[in-house]
């Protein structure tokens, strides 16, 4: 692709690869959106919720004694996620820079969820999930009730 796209476009691999990957990654391209350190890895809880939740629960299962393939699928996906939250933690950061680590998460959560023995932390995200969900449905009943007596609603 990227030949083809030089053969069409005289100039297209210096701008691709010097100006739009290189020269970004050093901060010397103009980023428009680019967030700062603390916002880019808190964007990661955001873009993975509701599965957010069971992060503790992950991690809690990755300390356990497991068998070898939950081990390797483990420092799979911790190798994986490292690098890339690593590699754009250095970069300029745009939000969307997140989602390739979001797989590598979801590993994570799958292999703590797998379980049969219902865990604590898995219990008290489920419980964590269940509070905010009635919460906000109290919250919706309360702050935004139809009333038939409103002029714009005749």
């Amino acid at each position: 692709w990227h030949w083809l796209a030089a053969i069409q476009n005289k100039g297209f691999l210096e701008f691709f690869f010097v100006g739009e990957q290189f020269m970004r990654f050093l901060g010397k391209h103009e980023t428009v959106g680019s967030v700062p350190l603390a916002v880019f890895w808190a964007l990661i809880l955001v873009w993975f919720f509701p599965w957010t939740a069971f992060l503790p629960a992950a991690f809690a299962r990755a300390r356990k004694n497991q068998d070898e393939s939950q081990r390797i699928l483990f420092r799979l996906a911790s190798a994986w996620a490292i690098v890339i939250l690593g590699f754009f933690s250095v970069s300029a950061r745009l939000e969307h820079y997140v989602f390739p680590a979001i797989p590598a998460l979801s590993l994570f959560v799958g292999v703590a969820l797998h379980d049969n023995d219902k865990s604590k932390p898995v219990s008290w995200a489920f419980r964590g999930l269940a509070f905010w969900g009635i919460f906000l449905v109290v919250i919706d009943g309360c702050y935004l009730r139809y009333d038939p007596l409103e002029p714009e609603n005749m």
